[in-house]
């Protein structure tokens, strides 16, 4: 096995439904700042499950514990976490390892 160091989070968000159409926007921006202004951000998907018009499911995958760290941290996810408060009635974050570390 080689030395895992690419951090993958899976997070599934149920957003008020009064409140989904703001955050649907908010969250797309916030996945597009984070590709183009952190380059150890490598993937962040925005997924709609068919089964519940409410729930989002994010896809992210950073480098390394040190990029997603910058990413926490950035000018940006501090605005998103502003503009998005009250609007997520419950979030659950998976941490993984991408099985692609495995080969």
């Amino acid at each position: 096995m080689t030395n895992c160091t690419r951090v993958v989070l899976v997070v599934h968000l149920n957003v008020n439904e009064s409140c989904l159409d703001d955050y649907v926007q908010l969250i797309t921006q916030h996945a597009q700042n984070s590709l183009r202004l952190e380059p150890g951000c490598l993937q962040f998907d925005v997924l709609f499950p068919e089964e519940n018009s409410n729930q989002l499911i994010l896809v992210e995958s950073y480098e390394d514990a040190a990029a997603l760290e910058m990413h926490k941290n950035s000018a940006h996810m501090s605005d998103y976490r502003k503009r998005t408060e009250g609007m997520v009635s419950k979030s659950k974050i998976y941490y993984c390892t991408s099985t692609a570390e495995y080969r």
